[in-house]
């Protein structure tokens, strides 16, 4: 099974699009779907992709990530043969001018990093707004619960060989890492009518203990790049990478 990563960057001249176009753009992903296999992903609690829009070197890339076979072939492919979008919600056609695909074998990332890590320091860039939900509530200052948390049950929906949930490595992963430094804002992310209060920027995470335990840190991390940080990374929220 593979975590698929599609980089589609976009001529956006006629109308400069940001973080907040994230939304816009999930309904033009949808229409790129069969009708059956659409409602069945809304029907998720968890879905296997994410997707966001954001700038790298001036240029506007729409980032597309799958989770498994099925997800891949439902929305990735349809898209390979793309080369402009409407976006009826800005009126506006999009001209792709270059793409970039890339895929990672779960099961070998898993067999790779279960073995043992001895990285012990990450660095995470939430490239956009992210945040999570507690009790009914919007909550926008990262935790290290809240992280180990939302990564865990998106890995856990998406592996069929593999469910990592329970209180002990829960608790395991949280008190053996400490946050030794954070570059965090607040920021907006627009949806509709309303607006959910996020943070974005940088944090870097220590992790203590074993061999083990590091290599299931940095297994979170690292599929996080492609099922993304908490809330709503199906319409642009929770991008990350590591630096």
């Amino acid at each position: 099974m593979a975590l698929t990563k599609l980089e589609l960057r976009l001529e956006d001249s006629l109308r400069k699009l940001h973080y907040n176009s994230g939304s816009v753009f999930h309904g033009e992903l949808m229409k790129q779907v069969d009708s059956e296999a659409a409602e069945g992903l809304h029907s998720l609690s968890i879905n296997p992709y994410s997707q966001s829009l954001r700038k790298i070197n001036n240029e506007t890339v729409w980032e597309i990530n799958t989770l498994n076979d099925y997800a891949y072939q439902k929305i990735i492919l349809p898209l390979l043969s793309k080369d402009r979008f409407f976006i009826d919600h800005y009126k506006t056609e999009y001209l792709v001018k270059n793409r970039n695909l890339s895929q990672v074998d779960l099961d070998q990332l898993v067999k790779m990093n279960l073995s043992g890590s001895d990285t012990s320091i990450f660095t995470i860039a939430f490239q956009t707004p992210t945040s999570f939900k507690s009790d009914g509530k919007y909550v926008n200052m990262p935790s290290l619960r809240f992280i180990y948390q939302s990564l865990i049950m998106k890995f856990d929906a998406s592996s069929n060989n593999l469910q990592m949930m329970s209180d002990d490595i829960l608790n395991q992963l949280i008190n053996h890492s400490t946050i030794v430094d954070y570059r965090l804002r607040s920021a907006r992310f627009f949806l509709e009518k309303s607006s959910i209060p996020s943070f974005m920027g940088e944090m870097t995470i220590k992790v203590y203990g074993t061999k083990q335990l590091k290599g299931i840190v940095n297994l979170l991390l690292n599929f996080g790049v492609y099922s993304g940080m908490g809330i709503k990374a199906s319409l642009g929220m929770g991008s990350m990478q590591l630096k």
